[in-house]
């Protein structure tokens, strides 16, 4: 699914960029699915053709995620070429970004497209601006429950979604 925001996003003709939480203390975590959101939007950049530079790429340690969105868009909207897209591992990194965006850059807030991760049902009041990949929340338990009643250890991939913003940013 990170690929298909990605190549959504560059086909717009946007430079991609990333706006995460800290991650490190994911990449080798085999309990959080976050290990793999960061790690995969940067190997779909790669086999796009358009690497991520590191200066596009944006973290911060012992933050909410709010707060990692709003410093993060901070110091990508600081850069020589700011972003024009950017990924965030979740919506509070994106709702953070955008409120960056709204504060101290109010011209170019309809000039940067968010990508969220989880399409919170709550989106569509709040956030009809932000595009996203829903997750599929409400089949975890079923999944949960075969891969419990399975004699064999299974990965079980859930089917994501991606989602269009559904305004241009001016809320």
């Amino acid at each position: 699914m990170t690929a298909q925001a990605a190549e959504c996003l560059l086909h717009k003709g946007q430079k991609l960029t990333l706006c995460t939480n800290p991650l490190e203390p994911y990449l080798n975590s085999g309990a959080n699915p976050l290990r793999f959101r960061a790690p995969r939007h940067l190997a779909v950049a790669r086999k796009l053709g358009v690497p991520l530079a590191r200066s596009y790429i944006r973290s911060s340690v012992g933050l909410s995620h709010l707060d990692i969105g709003f410093a993060g868009m901070q110091a990508l909207m600081a850069l020589k070429q700011p972003p024009r897209a950017v990924f965030c591992t979740s919506d509070l990194i994106a709702y953070g970004a955008h409120r960056q965006l709204r504060e101290h850059y109010p011209a170019q807030l309809d000039q940067v497209a968010l990508v969220g991760f989880d399409h919170s049902p709550l989106n569509s009041w709040i956030a009809p601006w932000l595009n996203g990949v829903r997750v599929p929340y409400g089949e975890y338990g079923d999944a949960i429950l075969r891969a419990m009643q399975s004699e064999q250890p299974q990965d079980i991939l859930l089917p994501y979604q991606w989602v269009t913003a559904a305004s241009s940013g001016q809320t």
